[in-house]
């Protein structure tokens, strides 16, 4: 069985085709849906194909000098072959519904794709930073996905303004800022300091915790990474002045 839409009015005059609406309700059917064209043949039949019709009825004639009731509702041979090419046509341009690269474009995948290339010239060990990396066509083994994979990697050789290449982090401590965490009267919140030194280790920071109170004695202070005897008198970061603090 097959629903089809028609309009009632022979002609039906240009923009009255409106398959839209019947169509629409008709797809939620378990039935096929189609058209039952009494237009102008072409524009309605190729639009009922983006609807998801499937049927098309049209009245024939056999020449174009019929005189007929129905000649203007009505198509030849010739002109039927055409509005069904067309309907064809649509379909197989609508696709299935699934995003990929088609063969008639795979010629120019590499070319119409970016890829990374260096802002400026990289020298052998060169930590690799934001504005260093610029997303570019032709596209490179390094598609702009793997941006963020690249930042603080280091240059393994000298490089210019091209794809860019990295290494693993090797090297690239030596310019990553350090992290510090002060805890002042803690007394005996040992394991708050302890978590912060978990966390630390955890997110592959470099820094030290560091802690200060009253008592020099207390727990908290010897399970500190950097112990100090009092607020009043606080030790110096690693590689810092007291001052600093």
């Amino acid at each position: 069985m097959a629903l089809l839409h028609c309009v009632s009015s022979y002609p039906t005059p240009a923009a009255s085709e409106k398959p839209a609406g019947d169509l629409h309700a008709a797809a939620r059917l378990p039935a096929a849906i189609g058209l039952s064209d009494h237009g102008s043949g072409l524009v309605s039949a190729v639009a009922s194909v983006v609807l998801g019709s499937c049927v098309y009825e049209r009245h024939l004639v056999l020449a174009t000098t019929a005189t007929r009731f129905d000649r203007a509702v009505s198509s030849t041979p010739s002109e039927l072959k055409a509005i069904v090419e067309a309907m064809e046509h649509a379909r197989t341009a609508l696709g299935d519904g699934v995003k990929q690269c088609q063969r008639a474009e795979a010629v120019n995948v590499t070319a119409s794709r970016r890829g990374l290339y260096a802002t400026r010239t990289l020298r052998a060990g060169d930590v690799i930073g934001p504005s260093d990396i610029i997303a570019l066509r032709p596209a490179t083994r390094l598609a702009p996905s793997n941006f963020e994979d690249l930042l603080a990697r280091w240059s393994p050789r000298n490089r210019g303004r091209r794809a860019v290449r990295a290494g693993r982090r090797r090297g690239a401590e030596r310019r990553v800022t350090r992290t510090n965490v002060l805890i002042t009267a803690a007394s005996r919140r040992v394991p708050l300091v302890k978590g912060f030194k978990a966390a630390l280790r955890t997110l592959g920071l470099q820094g030290s915790v560091i802690v200060t109170d009253v008592n020099p004695l207390s727990p908290a202070v010897y399970a500190a990474d950097v112990p100090t005897p009092s607020d009043g008198d606080r030790a110096a970061l690693p590689g810092r002045a007291a001052g600093d603090l």
